[in-house]
């Protein structure tokens, strides 16, 4: 009896993808949230501590608390804090799991439109195993790359049941899923581009080449049509895609997340975008050295820059001069080379050069490229399929031991920050953080040798002033603090928070009347906490204003019932 037939190996393949990853990524359940936007996604953020609700539904769809409009990314984190409540590994296990999904949708999709259930299979366990993907899947702050992931994953599903059969409810489902996937990330605004390649091959809705693989991958039954159907087709996602593209624009601005001309000139971000993309090629060859930052470089230089420039132009004359008897080339780089280009830095958000995650799409159409273009070179030299077989399985193994390596640096704040000072120069984000870690620790002795090196790094990184007074308060410093955070209002003087830190060490300095406008000042800017009002009362007891001061110990009791200042003044006052 044949176990292995026709029907049942797509079934089979599945099943080894998903043992797979579960084998490689279960370790996350007992990660821990990292003091890196995990806080600003859940540890902190009691809009999605608080479950689902209505009200957290209109939160979702009405804010742009992390710079960008994801409702679908925090009602996912809203469902994880209804079933796991404050245990980390529950959030990471969704995570895991939608990238398993990702995974076999994309091994499905490979498999209908090609009809080469091993080709497929090996793209799959690529895109599932490779250490590069790690980032995306054991962040919990990047829920919103694997879920859009997903979705762009159902969407190219959904299209390929739509080109052999063209018809309104299918193109619909294309529609829906493709807008929840921005939804959930707008970073698969490129999608519908990446669509038009496929349109090309494997779906060969556009006859231009004649390819060189089997009968049975160069037919599968999708009708062709004209190029002018085929683009009106993609109208109606490409204005999906403006809108979403227009809207991180504005958010990011809005945050002060988007890098002026004068911070990051241009001449360097296009340097920095031709360096990044060699870069990532040689991430994806040999995935050593990876961390969650990588700093962006004052400059260029002409070397790597040069070098970089040949990497690109030898790999686009291979496509140009093969790509039209083997057409899985072309559409594999210009997949990768266009899928990155929102993240490839001329529109510059954050102070990053480039990010693990942002590979996370692109890579597939290299995955492609790589895998098809292995085997007919091995049919091409006459290598038996055994040792092919082979060779995957060995590959698979390695990227799945690198993948479980590299997964061991996220299990915590320190295990991460450590290990990016190790692999990386210059990067003050690392050492910021890691004083973090120690400083919520209440280790103020080791958080603040971490500051210090952070500020050598990057002077102009005003938070590290925010943190190096806020430590030196903690250790009753408070001359030396009010130096460091009048700097930090200074530098950011739209920073709430920034105004409490330094309203709160006046306070202890004696300066009330100061202390007090610094208050009022956090509060008109947004930074409603409980210690905010609560510090504004005792200024304002001070300042002979009781009346005044009882307001304000009830504004604090009405954020947290359990404020301990705030709560015993209120009483007291109340009594008198």
């Amino acid at each position: 009896m044949q176990i292995f037939t026709r029907k049942s190996l797509p079934l089979i393949i599945c099943l080894v993808l998903t043992l797979a990853v579960v084998a490689v990524y279960s370790q996350v359940q007992t990660f821990k949230l990292v003091r890196y936007d995990d806080t600003v996604y859940v540890a902190e953020n009691q809009n999605v501590l608080a479950g689902l609700s209505w009200k957290g539904v209109r939160w979702a769809f009405w804010n742009d608390e992390a710079g960008f409009w994801h409702p679908l990314t925090w009602l996912s984190l809203m469902a994880d804090a209804q079933l796991y409540g404050l245990w980390s590994g529950g959030y990471h296990r969704t995570s895991a799991l939608l990238h398993l999904g990702s995974t076999l949708l994309l091994f499905l999709f490979l498999f209908k439109v090609t009809g080469a259930p091993r080709r497929s299979a090996a793209v799959a366990a690529l895109f599932a195993l490779h250490p590069l993907n790690v980032e995306p899947v054991a962040w919990v702050a990047t829920r919103k790359d694997v879920l859009s992931m997903f979705f762009a994953m159902a969407t190219l599903l959904a299209y390929g049941a739509y080109a052999k059969r063209p018809h309104w409810h299918l193109y619909l489902a294309v529609f829906v899923l493709y807008f929840l996937g921005l939804m959930a990330k707008p970073m698969i605004v490129t999608l519908p581009c990446a669509m038009l390649l496929l349109d090309v091959w494997p779906l060969r809705r556009l006859r231009l080449f004649r390819p060189a693989g089997l009968a049975s991958e160069a037919d599968q039954g999708f009708p062709e049509v004209r190029l002018h159907k085929v683009l009106l087709e993609k109208l109606p996602l490409l204005v999906l895609s403006a809108a979403a593209s227009l809207l991180v624009i504005i958010t990011e601005h809005k945050i002060g997340a988007l890098s002026s001309l004068d911070a990051v000139p241009m001449t360097v971000r296009i340097a920095n975008a031709v360096v990044s993309y060699a870069v990532y090629l040689g991430k994806m060859f040999w995935p050593v050295n990876l961390a969650f930052f990588y700093p962006h470089p004052a400059a260029v230089s002409t070397g790597p820059l040069l070098l970089s420039l040949a990497v690109l132009a030898a790999i686009s004359a291979l496509v140009v001069f093969r790509g039209r008897r083997f057409p899985y080339l072309p559409v594999g780089w210009l997949w990768y080379l266009g899928t990155l280009v929102p993240m490839i830095g001329l529109i510059q958000v954050g102070p990053h050069a480039l990010a693990d995650r942002y590979a996370y799409l692109p890579m597939i159409g290299m995955y492609v490229a790589i895998v098809w273009g292995a085997v007919d070179l091995a049919r091409g030299w006459n290598i038996r399929k055994p040792i092919l077989l082979t060779t995957c399985m060995v590959l698979a193994a390695a990227l799945a031991v690198g993948s479980w390596l590299q997964l061991r640096h996220w299990q915590n704040s320190f295990t991460l920050f450590e290990h990016a000072l190790q692999v990386t120069e210059g990067n003050y984000i690392a050492e910021n953080n890691l004083g973090l870690a120690w400083y919520h620790e209440g280790k103020m002795d080791k958080a603040l040798p971490h500051f210090r090196a952070a500020l050598a790094m990057n002077p102009e990184y005003s938070l590290v002033y925010s943190n190096l007074g806020s430590t030196l308060f903690q250790k009753g410093e408070y001359r030396e603090a009010e130096k460091y955070l009048r700097e930090a209002v200074r530098r950011s003087p739209s920073e709430g928070g920034y105004h409490h830190n330094l309203a709160s060490t006046l306070y202890q300095l004696g300066s009330y009347g100061e202390a007090a406008v610094l208050y009022r000042e956090a509060l008109r800017l947004g930074h409603e906490k409980a210690d905010t009002y609560s510090g504004l009362g005792s200024a304002l007891l001070k300042l002979g204003q009781p009346e005044e001061a009882v307001r304000m110990f009830g504004k604090a009791l009405q954020i947290d019932p359990h404020h301990g200042r705030a709560l015993e003044q209120w009483n007291r006052l109340r009594k008198q």
